[in-house]
């Protein structure tokens, strides 16, 4: 802001992160070693998360061109095409049992090992698939 009368301050303006432009463009965004990330943080994911979610933002202020809700908050619907990928090591930690319920989990073990079993659901599992086989995998299903 270049406001040059004295006295007059700045002014805050809002600027979408690259959550909310990889929500109203479609991309997938990678959340690396979300289990480090502040737990209030991963709080504000969950509702996103949910069948039919959305992203509430209540931080972002008013303007004229700015499209809000009756209660001043900016709700972003995430396009069809969006997807949100998190990704952690389990030893070093773990995040909410809410956040977990809210996704798709999947193991990747070291494929240097034959024969490791994997639980998912019911079934068992052979892990023996690499890492980016996984995730072209994980595509196919969309």
């Amino acid at each position: 802001c270049n406001n040059k009368a004295k006295g007059d301050g700045g002014h805050f303006r809002w600027v979408d992160g690259i959550l909310v432009k990889a929500m109203l463009t479609g991309k997938w965004l990678h959340l690396e070693n979300v289990n480090f990330c502040s737990s209030s943080v991963l709080d504000r994911l969950n509702p996103l998360m949910e069948s039919g979610g959305e992203l509430v933002l209540t931080e972002c202020g008013a303007f004229e061109d700015d499209e809000l809700s009756e209660a001043g908050s900016r709700v972003i619907v995430p396009h069809p095409n969006f997807r949100l990928l998190l990704s952690m090591n389990s030893i070093s930690g773990d995040v909410s049992r809410a956040m977990r319920n809210r996704c798709i989990e999947v193991c990747l073990l070291d494929n240097t090992e034959s024969g490791n079993v994997v639980h998912v659901g019911d079934n068992e599992v052979i892990a023996t698939v690499s890492t980016m086989d996984a995730l072209d995998a994980l595509h196919e299903v969309g």
